[in-house]
């Protein structure tokens, strides 16, 4: 029998367990995601701390095929300050979740899969957690829905790699003031738009005149109308509408063009009619 042994340690004070747990006679194991260069955090509750909301640290894991057991260490952090979702303060009516607004988007994390060998850790057969290549962790986001709960978003990110760099929409009117991402260029990722649960959302935090870090419970973190529109242009290129925004646009186009033949006719109409007029008082003035 195949025991896998998980030990929860606190990273403020090493030393103290927050829990043990232990499983045999399965064939994988479902952990946090290795937490390296990503901020992963789970929900979990242990006896011995009123802590619920915690950060994953670190993940050690030793596998002894000798004796079948498979030890893993999860070292977390406690989240002790998390605002209440938009959901859970203002209720599911969407009613601040107005187009343009930035937010925190908690899309969870990767579960990964300590195989025992009877099953490759890379076939999917749990379709209740998220799998490779879906949206992960705390990112943020901006609605571009209005007013809905689920609301439509897109991720917000400070690189601008893309497949399709046409879906990639470059920020000019990120607020300077925000704690957690004051990086100046940024990008929209419109390829990865999402529906999400008001659940998910947070409200971001900036820093006031007075130096004290703010919850934006106002609605004041907002892109500018413009930022907004590009966005869903993107996003309309990236659900393969490229083709109907580019018809759209040659139309446009076409009106333009026609409008400025429009113009110079209706100029040259008024330029005859001046004329028209000179020539009729100059008839009278002959025929007096």
């Amino acid at each position: 029998m195949t025991i896998i042994k998980v030990t929860f340690l606190n990273a403020e004070e090493p030393t103290v367990i927050l829990g043990e747990e232990a499983s045999s006679d399965i064939a994988v194991r479902e952990l946090p995601h290795d937490p390296v260069d990503q901020n992963i955090f789970i929900r979990k509750e242990f006896t011995s701390s009123e802590i619920k909301n915690w950060k994953v640290e670190k993940i050690d894991t030793i596998q002894d095929t000798q004796n079948a057991t498979i030890e893993c260490e999860i070292t977390l952090s406690p989240l002790q300050y998390l605002p209440k979702s938009i959901s859970e303060k203002h209720s599911s009516n969407g009613s601040k979740l107005v187009r343009g607004r930035l937010l925190e988007c908690d899309f969870g994390y990767f579960s990964q899969d300590i195989s025992l060998g009877n099953q490759p850790s890379t076939t999917i057969s749990n379709f209740n957690s998220k799998l490779p290549y879906e949206m992960v962790k705390r990112r943020l986001v901006v609605v571009l829905s209005n007013k809905e709960d689920p609301a439509l978003v897109v991720p917000i990110s400070k690189g601008n790699k893309a497949k399709d760099h046409r879906t990639v929409v470059g920020i000019t009117s990120l607020p300077p003031d925000l704690v957690t991402f004051n990086n100046p260029r940024c990008f929209a990722k419109t390829a990865a738009i999402s529906y999400v649960s008001g659940h998910r959302l947070f409200p971001v935090r900036f820093n006031t005149d007075e130096g004290r870090r703010q919850y934006d419970y106002r609605v004041e973190k907002k892109l500018s109308n413009d930022d907004v529109v590009n966005i869903k242009k993107a996003v309309f290129t990236a659900v393969g509408g490229d083709n109907i925004l580019r018809s759209i646009e040659s139309k446009d186009e076409q009106i333009d063009a026609l409008n400025g033949e429009i113009t110079i006719k209706n100029n040259r109409i008024k330029c005859l009619n001046a004329k028209n007029a000179e020539l009729w008082e100059m008839l009278e003035e002959y025929t007096k």
